[in-house]
């Protein structure tokens, strides 16, 4: 399945999201290329950098998560847009978006903005390779 296919096949309130992110992910992430991959039991579209993954978007019923594995790697990361996305609902490694209409793009693109400066993948996931 291509990616085209698959964004096709989301929730129609998910596709605009989903391309805005993924927009943002190229003009930040020039370097990484979406591919649809099989995470947590689940098939998302995802992005790896050096063989690690990295980011993944992916679309459920009644949300749309964008996982941001630099802020499950660096939690100051995850602590400061927390307090910004007040209406998102976190993980560790993850944003769940609930009410699209709350949703902001800007924060977001700060947010992937400030992920594709920290070091990534960190030392000890390469170790890990």
């Amino acid at each position: 399945m291509t990616i085209e296919q698959f964004v096709d096949e989301m929730d129609e309130k998910h596709i605009q999201v989903t391309k805005k992110i993924m927009a943002i992910l190229s003009k930040y992430e020039p370097g990484l290329t979406p591919n649809i991959i099989k995470t947590m039991g689940k098939e998302m579209i995802g992005y790896a950098q050096d063989g690690v993954f990295k980011y993944a978007l992916a679309s459920h019923p009644k949300h749309l998560s964008f996982h941001n594995m630099v802020m499950y790697c660096y939690p100051e990361l995850n602590d400061k847009y927390l307090k910004k996305m007040k209406n998102a609902k976190f993980r560790k490694g993850c944003i769940n978006f609930i009410k699209l209409d709350d949703f902001s793009f800007d924060i977001v693109e700060k947010l992937i903005e400030d992920s594709a400066k920290y070091k990534y993948p960190t030392d000890q996931q390469l170790s890990k390779k």
